[in-house]
């Protein structure tokens, strides 16, 4: 009977603890040039987003398509934040002007906000909730050289 009981016990326990992920679908749109890596980060706090710490997910993918997506199935439900950016010529850091830091690559910030200046936690933070969730992020059009 004890057996039976840590059994069921176990279960409930994995149950419980598989309910509580959640599934997150970044779908990433407007990417002009099929070359180079889109570099992802995803935040859990406004301390880690808005001074550079620590992400919860960070990926580079090799460009394939105009529009590409990544998906997570291990995420707790919670809020984020994502900033991306195409590093179009693999250099591993975002190319911006000289002393003004303008992007002169495309980049992009979940809930896709208007930005004058570096994004925040604030604009970019969304819920994922139990379950399926989807970010669908748009690159920013890159200033002219």
């Amino acid at each position: 009977m004890k057996a039976l009981y840590t059994i069921i016990f176990s279960l409930f326990i994995f149950t419980f603890l598989h309910a509580a992920e959640s599934q997150l679908t970044v779908q990433i749109k407007g990417i002009k040039d099929i070359e180079g890596n889109i570099m992802f980060a995803m935040y859990d706090s406004a301390d880690a987003f808005n001074n550079d710490g620590k992400p919860v997910k960070v990926e580079r993918l090799k460009v394939t398509d105009h529009n590409m997506t990544i998906e997570y199935n291990d995420l707790k439900p919670g809020t984020y934040g994502i900033m991306l950016y195409h590093d179009k010529n693999s250099n591993n850091k975002l190319d911006s002007l000289p002393l003004i830091g303008i992007p002169l690559e495309a980049y992009g910030v979940s809930n896709n906000p208007k930005l004058l200046g570096s994004p925040s936690f604030d604009v970019a933070a969304f819920k994922v909730e139990a379950g399926g969730n989807e970010q669908i992020i748009y690159l920013s059009e890159k200033p002219k050289k």
